[in-house]
């Protein structure tokens, strides 16, 4: 069993569910932006002349419009119609040139523990990874057996004392195989 209200906004009656009587007060969105803006524009559905209902069935069958076609059609008026740029190009004599990094000769300041994320002892395990193969390099020669020109996840860095201090002494250059091997008889 329907109930009937009526649109603040254009007075038409509409029906509504009981459940929904209490939140429901327009009667669609058109009705409900038009209240929020507190100004009336063109609507769209059955508020639309019927020059205008045309218009948009034109626009809307098949018929290929670029955008501008389509608002001179629709009355519609860009913003910026016949008004000329104010403000020069953002990059108006850049083109070609490289911008100087901002940091430029001060790379080694913020580095290492002059960092403000430095993390000292504390560090995870993935983290102090990262710091050893900055330090010392990506291995390419396997201490063991002696492997050469090893690559990516062919060769690993091995932590010795397995404590995990941020120690250079403290880590060896194992190909695969040699730190499985090393790590079993730990």
């Amino acid at each position: 069993m329907l109930s009937k209200k009526e649109c603040p906004t254009c007075k038409n009656h509409f029906k509504v569910k009981p459940s929904h009587f209490e939140r429901r007060i327009y009667c669609c969105k058109v009705c409900f932006n038009i209240s929020k803006r507190g100004k009336k524009t063109p609507m769209t559905g059955r508020h639309h002349s019927q020059e205008t209902k045309d218009k948009i069935s034109a626009v809307k069958m098949g018929t290929k419009h670029t955008a501008e076609t389509k608002n001179k059609m629709l009355g519609r008026i860009p913003w910026n119609k016949g008004k000329q740029a104010t403000c020069p190009a953002w990059n108006k004599g850049t083109v070609g040139k490289m911008p100087k990094p901002w940091n430029k000769g001060k790379a080694g300041l913020l580095a290492g523990d002059k960092s403000p994320h430095w993390k000292g002892d504390s560090i995870g395990y993935y983290g102090l990874h990262a710091w050893v193969r900055k330090e010392l390099g990506q291995p390419e020669t396997c201490e063991f057996c002696g492997k050469a020109n090893l690559t990516g996840k062919k060769i690993h860095w091995a932590n010795k004392s397995r404590n995990y201090y941020r120690d250079k002494q403290d880590w060896l250059r194992l190909c695969a195989s040699c730190h499985r091997k090393y790590d079993l008889n730990k």
